[in-house]
């Protein structure tokens, strides 16, 4: 049986919040920080969008991320971060901006 997708129609992707002081919660999952940047990612009938985090459609500028995301087979919306990342996997902001340009 197949379900229909409620898929959100406007995509605000997390941001972090500046705080006083670093805290810890067992109640709480924590991620690491790797220094790239906000991509919000659709995934709907099969089709992919990928969005910046201002909400510009920027799909065009990172084909193989999109058609890397065409493999699922579901409807989902994926917040996370783009990386690019050096022989020893060390992350560089420079080269996750200049992939695409």
């Amino acid at each position: 049986m197949s379900r229909t997708s409620t898929l959100p129609k406007c995509l605000q992707p997390m941001l972090a919040t500046l705080i006083d002081a670093p805290f810890d919660d067992p109640a709480w999952v924590f991620e690491d920080k790797f220094d790239g940047f906000r991509m919000v990612a659709v995934i709907k009938d099969g089709s992919v969008t990928l969005y910046s985090r201002n909400g510009k459609i920027i799909s065009h500028r990172y084909i193989e991320v999109a058609r890397a995301l065409e493999r699922f087979k579901v409807d989902a919306v994926l917040d996370g971060e783009f990386v690019a990342t050096s022989y020893w996997f060390t992350a560089n902001f420079y080269d996750s901006y200049c992939y695409a340009r």
